[in-house]
Protein backbone atom coordinates (compact mmCIF):
# COMPACT_ATOMS: atom_id res chain seq x y z
CA UNK A 1 0.00 0.00 0.00
CA UNK A 2 2.89 2.47 1.17
CA UNK A 3 4.75 2.03 -2.25
CA UNK A 4 1.71 2.40 -4.19
CA UNK A 5 0.92 5.45 -1.75
CA UNK A 6 3.80 6.51 -2.93
CA UNK A 7 4.04 6.12 -6.46
CA UNK A 8 0.81 7.68 -7.08
CA UNK A 9 2.25 10.62 -5.17
CA UNK A 10 5.27 10.85 -7.23
CA UNK A 11 2.94 10.88 -10.28
CA UNK A 12 1.10 13.24 -9.19
CA UNK A 13 3.91 15.80 -8.53
CA UNK A 14 5.13 15.07 -12.01
CA UNK A 15 2.00 15.69 -13.38
CA UNK A 16 2.28 19.01 -11.34
CA UNK A 17 5.44 19.73 -12.50
CA UNK A 18 4.23 19.53 -15.62
CA UNK A 19 1.54 21.37 -15.29
CA UNK A 20 3.28 24.23 -13.60
CA UNK A 21 5.52 24.47 -15.95
CA UNK A 22 2.85 24.79 -18.85
CA UNK A 23 1.33 27.83 -16.48
CA UNK A 24 4.38 29.82 -16.81
CA UNK A 25 4.77 29.26 -20.49
CA UNK A 26 1.39 30.34 -20.91
CA UNK A 27 1.77 33.44 -18.08
CA UNK A 28 4.67 34.68 -20.11
CA UNK A 29 2.90 34.29 -23.53
CA UNK A 30 0.01 36.39 -21.88
CA UNK A 31 2.29 38.87 -21.11
CA UNK A 32 3.86 39.39 -24.32
CA UNK A 33 0.70 39.96 -26.00
CA UNK A 34 -0.25 42.26 -23.20
CA UNK A 35 2.95 44.02 -23.92
CA UNK A 36 1.82 44.49 -27.56
CA UNK A 37 -1.76 45.29 -27.44
CA UNK A 38 -0.25 47.84 -24.08
CA UNK A 39 1.86 49.25 -27.53
CA UNK A 40 -0.65 49.15 -29.77
CA UNK A 41 -3.01 51.16 -27.57
CA UNK A 42 -0.36 53.79 -27.00
CA UNK A 43 -0.52 54.21 -30.66
CA UNK A 44 -4.12 54.91 -30.78
CA UNK A 45 -3.78 56.71 -27.76
CA UNK A 46 -1.38 59.24 -29.72
CA UNK A 47 -3.07 58.99 -33.32
CA UNK A 48 -6.34 59.97 -30.81
CA UNK A 49 -4.20 63.12 -29.65
CA UNK A 50 -3.35 64.57 -33.29
CA UNK A 51 -6.84 64.19 -34.55
CA UNK A 52 -7.56 65.88 -31.38
CA UNK A 53 -5.47 68.55 -32.14
CA UNK A 54 -6.49 68.82 -35.80
CA UNK A 55 -9.93 68.60 -34.92
CA UNK A 56 -9.47 72.02 -32.34
CA UNK A 57 -7.26 73.85 -35.79
CA UNK A 58 -10.70 73.07 -37.67
CA UNK A 59 -12.96 74.87 -35.05
CA UNK A 60 -10.70 77.87 -34.78
CA UNK A 61 -10.80 78.06 -38.63
CA UNK A 62 -14.66 77.75 -38.45
CA UNK A 63 -15.00 80.68 -35.96
CA UNK A 64 -12.52 82.44 -37.86
CA UNK A 65 -14.46 81.80 -41.23
CA UNK A 66 -17.82 82.67 -38.89
CA UNK A 67 -16.57 86.33 -37.63
CA UNK A 68 -15.62 87.02 -41.21
CA UNK A 69 -18.50 86.18 -42.97
CA UNK A 70 -20.62 87.98 -39.92
CA UNK A 71 -18.61 90.89 -40.84
CA UNK A 72 -18.83 91.20 -44.46
CA UNK A 73 -22.58 90.63 -43.69
CA UNK A 74 -22.57 93.47 -41.58
CA UNK A 75 -20.79 95.85 -43.74
CA UNK A 76 -23.58 94.66 -46.42
CA UNK A 77 -26.05 95.57 -44.59
CA UNK A 78 -25.07 98.73 -42.59
CA UNK A 79 -27.74 100.63 -41.05
CA UNK A 80 -28.10 104.58 -41.87
CA UNK A 81 -25.51 106.72 -40.35
CA UNK A 82 -28.56 109.30 -39.11
CA UNK A 83 -30.54 106.02 -36.94
CA UNK A 84 -29.73 105.99 -33.30
CA UNK A 85 -27.85 103.38 -31.63
CA UNK A 86 -30.48 101.46 -30.59
CA UNK A 87 -31.76 101.55 -34.42
CA UNK A 88 -28.71 100.51 -35.52
CA UNK A 89 -28.71 96.88 -33.69
CA UNK A 90 -31.81 96.10 -35.20
CA UNK A 91 -31.32 96.87 -38.59
CA UNK A 92 -30.15 93.60 -39.40
CA UNK A 93 -33.89 92.15 -38.43
CA UNK A 94 -35.25 94.53 -41.01
CA UNK A 95 -36.57 92.73 -44.12
CA UNK A 96 -34.63 93.40 -47.41
CA UNK A 97 -36.47 95.34 -49.36
CA UNK A 98 -37.60 97.65 -46.18
CA UNK A 99 -33.71 98.31 -46.07
CA UNK A 100 -33.28 98.56 -49.98
CA UNK A 101 -36.22 101.50 -49.50
CA UNK A 102 -34.84 103.12 -46.44
CA UNK A 103 -31.33 103.38 -48.35
CA UNK A 104 -32.65 105.11 -51.06
CA UNK A 105 -34.71 107.80 -49.14
CA UNK A 106 -32.06 108.32 -46.95
CA UNK A 107 -29.80 108.71 -50.27
CA UNK A 108 -32.30 111.32 -51.19
CA UNK A 109 -32.27 113.28 -47.78
CA UNK A 110 -28.23 112.76 -48.16
CA UNK A 111 -28.47 115.02 -52.07
CA UNK A 112 -30.96 117.75 -50.43
CA UNK A 113 -28.97 118.34 -47.08
CA UNK A 114 -25.73 118.52 -49.11
CA UNK A 115 -27.25 121.05 -51.41
CA UNK A 116 -28.85 122.88 -48.36
CA UNK A 117 -25.43 122.83 -46.69
CA UNK A 118 -23.71 124.42 -49.95
CA UNK A 119 -26.72 127.39 -50.01
CA UNK A 120 -26.17 127.69 -46.35
CA UNK A 121 -22.55 127.73 -46.85
CA UNK A 122 -23.03 130.31 -50.01
CA UNK A 123 -25.78 132.72 -47.85
CA UNK A 124 -23.28 132.82 -45.63
CA UNK A 125 -20.22 134.06 -47.79
CA UNK A 126 -23.08 136.35 -48.91
CA UNK A 127 -23.67 138.00 -45.44
CA UNK A 128 -20.22 138.13 -45.14
CA UNK A 129 -19.51 140.78 -47.62
CA UNK A 130 -22.72 142.26 -47.73
CA UNK A 131 -22.40 143.20 -43.58
CA UNK A 132 -19.56 145.61 -43.63
CA UNK A 133 -21.63 147.82 -46.19
CA UNK A 134 -25.15 147.08 -44.72
CA UNK A 135 -25.63 150.75 -43.47
CA UNK A 136 -24.84 152.24 -46.59
CA UNK A 137 -26.81 150.32 -47.92
CA UNK A 138 -29.91 151.06 -46.15
CA UNK A 139 -28.95 154.73 -45.75
CA UNK A 140 -29.56 154.21 -49.65
CA UNK A 141 -33.05 153.02 -48.75
CA UNK A 142 -32.60 149.81 -51.03
CA UNK A 143 -32.09 145.96 -50.09
CA UNK A 144 -28.50 144.41 -50.89
CA UNK A 145 -29.73 142.70 -53.60
CA UNK A 146 -30.75 145.94 -55.12
CA UNK A 147 -27.78 147.36 -54.70
CA UNK A 148 -25.55 144.57 -55.56
CA UNK A 149 -27.87 144.22 -59.29
CA UNK A 150 -27.00 147.84 -59.77
CA UNK A 151 -23.77 148.41 -59.19
CA UNK A 152 -23.15 145.32 -61.05
CA UNK A 153 -25.43 147.05 -63.64
CA UNK A 154 -23.02 150.30 -63.56
CA UNK A 155 -19.72 148.23 -63.94
CA UNK A 156 -21.38 146.83 -66.99
CA UNK A 157 -22.40 149.80 -68.26
CA UNK A 158 -18.81 151.45 -67.73
CA UNK A 159 -17.27 147.97 -69.20
CA UNK A 160 -19.21 147.99 -72.50
CA UNK A 161 -21.36 150.66 -72.91
CA UNK A 162 -20.67 153.07 -75.45
CA UNK A 163 -19.02 156.62 -75.27
CA UNK A 164 -22.03 158.51 -74.93
CA UNK A 165 -23.57 155.55 -72.51
CA UNK A 166 -20.34 155.67 -70.39
CA UNK A 167 -20.44 160.03 -70.19
CA UNK A 168 -23.81 159.75 -69.00
CA UNK A 169 -22.90 156.54 -66.56
CA UNK A 170 -20.82 159.06 -65.31
CA UNK A 171 -22.75 161.80 -65.06
CA UNK A 172 -25.01 160.25 -63.16
CA UNK A 173 -22.47 159.21 -60.72
CA UNK A 174 -21.06 162.76 -60.05
CA UNK A 175 -24.95 163.63 -59.42
CA UNK A 176 -25.37 160.98 -57.30
CA UNK A 177 -22.91 160.99 -54.93
CA UNK A 178 -21.58 165.34 -54.91
CA UNK A 179 -18.82 164.68 -56.52
CA UNK A 180 -17.48 168.53 -56.87
CA UNK A 181 -17.13 169.49 -60.80
CA UNK A 182 -14.02 172.29 -60.43
CA UNK A 183 -12.15 169.45 -58.09
CA UNK A 184 -12.68 167.14 -60.99
CA UNK A 185 -11.74 169.54 -63.93
CA UNK A 186 -8.48 170.09 -61.90
CA UNK A 187 -7.59 167.25 -61.66
CA UNK A 188 -8.27 165.82 -65.55
CA UNK A 189 -6.46 168.90 -66.67
CA UNK A 190 -3.64 168.53 -63.50
CA UNK A 191 -3.78 171.47 -62.53
CA UNK A 192 -4.98 170.60 -59.09
CA UNK A 193 -3.21 172.27 -56.44
CA UNK A 194 -3.07 169.89 -53.46
CA UNK A 195 -4.17 172.03 -49.61
CA UNK A 196 -2.74 171.41 -46.54
CA UNK A 197 -4.28 169.17 -45.74
CA UNK A 198 -4.24 167.26 -48.74
CA UNK A 199 -0.36 167.38 -47.87
CA UNK A 200 -0.87 166.12 -44.33
CA UNK A 201 -3.03 162.87 -44.91
CA UNK A 202 -0.39 162.35 -47.79
CA UNK A 203 2.26 162.69 -45.57
CA UNK A 204 0.57 160.16 -43.02
CA UNK A 205 -0.43 157.46 -45.70
CA UNK A 206 3.05 157.44 -46.68
CA UNK A 207 4.57 156.80 -43.07
CA UNK A 208 1.92 155.00 -41.98
CA UNK A 209 2.01 152.68 -45.05
CA UNK A 210 5.59 150.43 -43.97
CA UNK A 211 3.49 149.70 -40.34
CA UNK A 212 0.21 148.93 -42.21
CA UNK A 213 2.09 146.20 -44.41
CA UNK A 214 3.70 145.20 -42.04
CA UNK A 215 0.77 144.29 -39.82
CA UNK A 216 -0.81 143.26 -42.77
CA UNK A 217 1.60 140.43 -43.31
CA UNK A 218 1.75 139.31 -39.98
CA UNK A 219 -2.02 139.36 -40.07
CA UNK A 220 -2.19 136.91 -43.41
CA UNK A 221 0.52 135.18 -41.29
CA UNK A 222 -1.32 134.34 -38.13
CA UNK A 223 -4.63 133.37 -40.30
CA UNK A 224 -2.41 131.19 -42.61
CA UNK A 225 -1.22 129.33 -39.62
CA UNK A 226 -4.60 129.36 -38.01
CA UNK A 227 -5.74 127.82 -41.21
CA UNK A 228 -3.21 125.04 -41.21
CA UNK A 229 -3.80 123.89 -37.61
CA UNK A 230 -7.53 123.64 -38.45
CA UNK A 231 -7.11 122.00 -41.36
CA UNK A 232 -4.24 119.60 -39.34
CA UNK A 233 -7.01 118.59 -36.50
CA UNK A 234 -9.70 118.35 -39.30
CA UNK A 235 -7.70 115.77 -40.84
CA UNK A 236 -6.74 113.80 -37.79
CA UNK A 237 -10.15 113.70 -36.20
CA UNK A 238 -11.64 112.71 -39.79
CA UNK A 239 -8.84 109.54 -40.05
CA UNK A 240 -9.71 108.95 -36.41
CA UNK A 241 -13.67 109.10 -36.31
CA UNK A 242 -13.87 106.33 -39.55
CA UNK A 243 -12.39 104.09 -36.36
CA UNK A 244 -15.27 105.17 -34.75
CA UNK A 245 -19.00 104.42 -34.63
CA UNK A 246 -20.97 106.46 -32.73
CA UNK A 247 -18.87 109.67 -32.96
CA UNK A 248 -21.53 111.81 -34.62
CA UNK A 249 -24.00 110.68 -31.29
CA UNK A 250 -21.21 111.80 -29.13
CA UNK A 251 -19.23 114.67 -30.74
CA UNK A 252 -20.11 117.19 -28.52
CA UNK A 253 -19.83 115.37 -25.67
CA UNK A 254 -16.62 114.64 -26.20
CA UNK A 255 -15.73 118.07 -27.21
CA UNK A 256 -16.99 118.79 -23.66
CA UNK A 257 -15.03 116.60 -21.93
CA UNK A 258 -11.39 117.85 -23.72
CA UNK A 259 -12.44 121.31 -23.01
CA UNK A 260 -12.58 120.33 -19.89
CA UNK A 261 -9.30 118.74 -19.01
CA UNK A 262 -7.87 121.28 -21.22
CA UNK A 263 -9.14 124.07 -18.58
CA UNK A 264 -7.93 121.70 -16.04
CA UNK A 265 -4.42 120.94 -17.55
CA UNK A 266 -4.73 116.96 -17.85
CA UNK A 267 -4.41 115.26 -20.58
CA UNK A 268 -6.80 113.36 -22.40
CA UNK A 269 -6.78 111.58 -25.73
CA UNK A 270 -9.64 110.90 -28.13
CA UNK A 271 -10.00 107.91 -27.98
CA UNK A 272 -10.43 108.13 -23.85
CA UNK A 273 -12.73 111.06 -24.39
CA UNK A 274 -14.71 108.88 -26.97
CA UNK A 275 -15.12 105.60 -24.19
CA UNK A 276 -16.21 108.01 -21.36
CA UNK A 277 -18.51 109.91 -23.99
CA UNK A 278 -20.10 106.65 -25.07
CA UNK A 279 -20.32 105.70 -21.23
CA UNK A 280 -21.90 108.72 -20.82
CA UNK A 281 -24.71 107.99 -23.31
CA UNK A 282 -27.66 105.77 -22.21
CA UNK A 283 -28.56 103.92 -25.52
CA UNK A 284 -24.87 103.61 -26.62
CA UNK A 285 -23.82 102.18 -23.59
CA UNK A 286 -27.13 99.84 -23.53
CA UNK A 287 -25.53 98.87 -27.03
CA UNK A 288 -22.01 98.59 -26.33
CA UNK A 289 -23.46 96.06 -23.28
CA UNK A 290 -25.15 93.73 -24.86
CA UNK A 291 -22.38 93.09 -27.69
CA UNK A 292 -19.90 92.35 -24.79
CA UNK A 293 -22.45 89.86 -23.58
CA UNK A 294 -23.09 88.70 -26.94
CA UNK A 295 -19.07 88.27 -27.59
CA UNK A 296 -18.59 86.46 -24.19
CA UNK A 297 -21.55 83.97 -25.27
CA UNK A 298 -19.94 83.35 -28.60
CA UNK A 299 -16.46 82.35 -26.68
CA UNK A 300 -18.04 80.49 -24.63
CA UNK A 301 -19.66 78.53 -27.38
CA UNK A 302 -16.31 78.02 -29.10
CA UNK A 303 -14.89 76.34 -26.07
CA UNK A 304 -18.41 73.95 -25.68
CA UNK A 305 -17.77 73.27 -29.30
CA UNK A 306 -14.18 72.12 -28.47
CA UNK A 307 -15.37 70.39 -25.55
CA UNK A 308 -18.05 68.19 -27.50
CA UNK A 309 -15.36 67.35 -29.93
CA UNK A 310 -13.12 66.54 -27.67
CA UNK A 311 -15.93 63.98 -25.59
CA UNK A 312 -16.33 61.92 -28.90
CA UNK A 313 -12.75 61.07 -29.50
CA UNK A 314 -12.07 57.33 -27.80
CA UNK A 315 -9.00 56.90 -25.72
CA UNK A 316 -8.09 53.68 -24.61
CA UNK A 317 -6.07 52.79 -21.48
CA UNK A 318 -3.07 50.65 -20.94
CA UNK A 319 -4.82 47.10 -19.14
CA UNK A 320 -1.92 45.09 -17.29
CA UNK A 321 -4.30 41.85 -17.41
CA UNK A 322 -7.38 40.41 -18.15
CA UNK A 323 -10.11 40.93 -15.68
CA UNK A 324 -10.56 38.36 -12.73
CA UNK A 325 -7.29 36.66 -13.98
CA UNK A 326 -5.43 35.21 -11.33
CA UNK A 327 -2.23 36.18 -10.11
CA UNK A 328 0.48 32.93 -9.82
CA UNK A 329 3.72 33.38 -8.25
CA UNK A 330 6.20 32.44 -10.93
CA UNK A 331 9.04 31.00 -8.99
CA UNK A 332 9.66 27.24 -8.40
CA UNK A 333 8.72 27.40 -5.20
CA UNK A 334 5.25 28.74 -6.03
CA UNK A 335 4.86 26.27 -8.67
CA UNK A 336 5.63 23.36 -6.14
CA UNK A 337 3.63 24.37 -3.59
CA UNK A 338 0.61 24.69 -5.94
CA UNK A 339 1.60 21.21 -7.28
CA UNK A 340 1.31 19.97 -3.35
CA UNK A 341 -2.27 21.57 -2.94
CA UNK A 342 -3.73 20.04 -6.36
CA UNK A 343 -2.06 16.43 -5.29
CA UNK A 344 -3.57 16.67 -1.84
CA UNK A 345 -6.82 17.54 -3.50
CA UNK A 346 -6.59 14.78 -5.84
CA UNK A 347 -5.32 11.89 -2.82
CA UNK A 348 -8.42 13.10 -0.78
Amino acid sequence: MATEGTLSLRDTLEEAFDEAEEEIKGEVEEEEEVVVDDTAESDVVVEEKEDEVVEEEVVEEEVVEEDAEAEAITEAIKPPNSWKPVGKEVWKDVPEAARTEIKRRESEMGRLMNDSAYNKKSAESYTQVVQPFLSNIQAEGVTPQAAITNLLQTAASLQMGSALVKAQTITRLIGAYGVDIQTLSDILTDTYKPTEEDRINQAVDERMAPYNQQQQAQAQQVSFEEDQARQSVRAETDAWSEGAEFVKEVGADMADLLDMAGKRSQSLTLDEAYDKACQMNPEIRKVLNQREAAARAKENGVVNRKKRRAGTSVTGSPNGGKPGAMQHDNSLRGAIESAFDEAEENVH
